[in-house]
């Protein structure tokens, strides 16, 4: 750095205002250099209402590890065949859990969102994992059914809220 700073100064007159736009990029390099490491995110959405919810980089230690809740995540393209195959599956297993405060049915465009977690290893889409409630994460390698698919959540979740059996009242 010193050396750029005598080259310039050789360069440039520093008692008038060429000097600035030195200062001024010096103070951008200086900036970028101690800067964090960028990382791609789509918008994080504003009304995240479907069935299967959407998840992206800037949501993802939020809606996936820091939720208390058992997620079932798929990886996708939005180009890819077999993820347009699996969506619907998914909708469905995640109707199938809408009243169980517990299960989060998600799914994050990997095209689109850098996945800096290396708890993940998306090398083809789709790609799925379950995080229990507990921490536990799985990769998902089963069928690709509706039924498999709840099978293997009920299996490997985490009950985080005990419920009462419900009594009858006379």
């Amino acid at each position: 750095m010193l050396r750029l700073v005598k080259v310039l100064s050789s360069i440039l007159d520093l008692k008038t205002t060429r000097a600035r736009p030195y200062c001024i990029l010096g103070e951008r390099v200086q900036g970028w250099q101690s800067s964090t490491p960028y990382k791609k995110s789509e918008p994080v959405p504003e009304n995240n209402t479907e069935p299967v919810k959407v998840v992206v980089a800037d949501s993802l230690q939020d809606m996936v590890f820091s939720s208390g809740k058992n997620v079932l995540l798929e990886f996708y393209a939005p180009w890819c065949g077999h993820c347009k195959k699996l969506a619907p599956i998914l909708d469905e297993v995640a109707v199938s859990f809408e009243n169980d405060g517990d299960v989060l049915i998600a799914k994050i465009d990997a095209t689109a969102n850098d996945i800096t977690n290396e708890a993940f290893d998306v090398k083809g889409y789709p790609t799925v994992y379950f995080k229990s409630a507990s921490g536990n994460l799985l990769q998902y390698e089963g069928g690709r059914t509706k039924e498999d698919i709840i099978d293997f959540i009920q299996k490997n979740r985490d009950n985080t809220a005990q419920q009462e059996p419900k009594k009858d009242e006379l």
